[in-house]
């Protein structure tokens, strides 16, 4: 007896065993004693994505083997446009005499050429002649020459059309006969071939078994010889008692060189279970699973639904097979972090990045913190919608608030790929270039070519221009420097710069134009902490330790937040302390 079931489990090459499914087996059972006594009827076997229905079919036509002539096929995704593809596979699961298989394949050839005509998805036209159908019918009962014929299909909601046409006019003449028929399907988010569906549940001796995930009981059997049964409580809660999970747990802590104590060690085996599961069951699943991974838990079901375009209450409903599935919980959350990396990782880069950025504008428009759209911006690689700039700038600035560098650069390494205006994006790579000489001063000098050509071309000004100065001073440009200082435009910027490079760079201090008296800046400008830092170290280098000096370097320490942008002045003004020898007042500081 050919058995065309998909037996091989992706996790566990060792034989398969049935735990928990005395009551589904004792129903199937039943249905053979039965057509033994010649009341036939029909079984559906429902359940999560790899629940153990194969398994259960499998182990059931083992036994009705030994009663009555067993008949299997299992649907395909691929072949689910085959006219009467699963209705081959049930004659080619036997064997077939000779004069029988002669009328079967002429049937067969003249029922896939009037299929062939009609739309191979609609469930309202007859695709197969009735002489057709009730010939093949007739087929399949002589072929159990007598005893008591057992039809078992796998995968339902796969089965071409013509086929299902065929098992339902079966179906409504079992009840008198001696023949049982066992469908099974994966329950999915949206019922598929609703009208077989209808009829089916409509017959006299119909009975639906569904199969349930192993109860944490159930896992510890599984467990039992393998790995330690005290494990069992955390497994059930990571599989969901989805027994291709727990297998896969299995095998992930028999390999694991460090087992964490009290947990199952996760690992890459369990990942390919999940999305295993994933792509076994309704593609709308793996579509949810994706969009679920990518936004993360506590997403609604509506955004879920914009995000994918897909029905609401679908969406909801894939959910809760997921949950039946044992891959999220009844919360909606994946189980493991394993989970969602695995998902992830089995996305190509584009599907990815284009699920960031969707979920990147559906965050923008509901008004979510301009950090939660970022990340997703960042992940997406792009942020090419009007209001991108401004969003990953403004959660640069909350980052560094918080000190969180990293992200900080990777939401302006993204803006200064993005921003096409010149002064803005000129900007914006200066303060990239800070952030990143913060994390590695090397890599700050990525970006001084690009900086100082922006300046040249009048892209660069003010304090940006001169933090552009003091880093081509840091990595050793002398001459670019001197070049950039001639360029500075703006009095106060001017006096600024010059009073620094008296304090630290005197040489080039003549490549400045002369300083304007500091009673004729702004009052803005007098208040900046760059002057008041540089002025007091000059004064203390100049002309020694003056109460003023030292007053005015205290209060830039006292009134200016370390960041970024300040860390030059709040050194000078330390300095000017270290220099006037109040070394009372600069210990605290540093």
């Amino acid at each position: 007896m050919a058995l065309p079931f998909e037996l091989v489990d992706l996790t566990d090459t060792s034989p398969l065993e049935l735990v928990e499914r005395d009551a589904e087996l004792n129903h199937l059972d039943c249905l053979v004693r039965d057509c033994a006594d010649g009341r036939g009827g029909v079984v559906l076997v429902a359940g999560g994505v790899a629940t153990g229905k194969t398994e259960l079919l499998y182990a059931f036509a083992e036994r009705a083997a030994e009663r009555a002539v067993v008949l299997t096929a299992t649907g395909s995704r691929v072949e689910r446009t085959l006219p009467l593809g699963v209705v081959s596979q049930l004659f080619h699961s036997v064997a077939v005499p000779a004069g029988v298989w002669e009328r079967v394949t002429g049937l067969l050839e003249e029922g896939m050429f009037t299929a062939a005509l009609s739309d191979p998805e609609s469930e309202t036209v007859e695709h197969v002649r009735a002489n057709v159908v009730n010939g093949l019918c007739s087929a399949l009962v002589e072929v159990a020459g007598g005893r008591p014929l057992v039809i078992v299909v796998d995968d339902l909601q796969y089965v071409d059309v013509p086929s299902l046409q065929l098992l339902l006019f079966l179906v409504r003449r079992v009840r008198t006969a001696r023949v049982g028929v066992v469908l099974a399907e994966g329950v999915g988010p949206v019922q598929a071939r609703p009208l077989f569906h209808g009829e089916l549940t409509r017959q006299a001796r119909f009975r639906r078994v569904q199969v349930a995930p192993l109860t944490e009981a159930g896992v510890e059997r599984l467990l039992s010889g393998r790995i330690d049964t005290g494990l069992a409580g955390a497994v059930h809660r990571i599989s969901g008692g989805n027994p291709l999970l727990v297998r896969a747990l299995v095998e992930d802590h028999e390999n694991a060189t460090t087992h964490p104590a009290g947990r199952p060690a996760v690992g890459k085996t369990f990942g390919r279970a999940v999305v295993s599961c994933l792509r076994r069951g309704d593609p709308v699943l793996l579509e949810v699973a994706r969009g679920l991974a990518v936004t993360g838990p506590d997403t609604p079901v509506t955004v879920l639904s914009q995000l994918l375009d897909v029905e609401t209450d679908t969406v909801a409903n894939a959910l809760e097979v997921l949950a039946w599935s044992g891959i999220l919980t009844a919360d909606g959350e994946f189980r493991h972090e394993q989970a969602v990396a695995a998902v992830v990782e089995d996305m190509p880069a584009r599907v990815l990045a284009d699920l960031h950025h969707r979920v990147a504008g559906l965050l923008h428009d509901r008004g979510e913190p301009a950090a939660a759209v970022a990340r997703h911006l960042v992940a997406a690689g792009r942020a090419d919608d009007p209001w991108g700039v401004q969003v990953l700038r403004e959660a640069a600035e909350q980052a560094l608030v918080a000190d969180q560098v990293q992200p900080a650069v990777d939401c302006l390494e993204l803006t200064t790929k993005v921003c096409a205006d010149g002064p803005q994006r000129a900007s914006i790579t200066t303060q990239l270039s800070g952030l990143e000489w913060r994390l590695n001063p090397a890599s700050g000098a990525r970006h001084l070519n690009r900086l100082t050509a922006a300046m040249r071309a009048g892209h660069l000004a003010g304090a940006d221009a001169s933090t552009l100065v003091r880093n081509l001073l840091w990595h050793g440009r002398m001459d670019d420097a001197g070049d950039m200082l001639e360029l500075l435009d703006g009095a106060e910027e001017q006096h600024i710069t010059a009073l620094w490079l008296s304090a630290s760079y005197p040489t080039l201090r003549n490549r400045v134009p002369p300083i304007e008296p500091h009673a004729q800046l702004a009052p803005a400008v007098c208040s900046d902490p760059r002057l008041q830092a540089a002025l007091a170290l000059t004064t203390v280098l100049t002309h020694g330790a003056t109460e003023e000096a030292i007053s005015g370097a205290e209060q830039v320490l006292q009134s200016t937040r370390l960041d970024a942008t300040t860390l030059e002045p709040l050194k000078c003004a330390l300095l000017a302390l270290i220099y006037a020898d109040r070394l009372d007042k600069a210990a605290p500081w540093c």
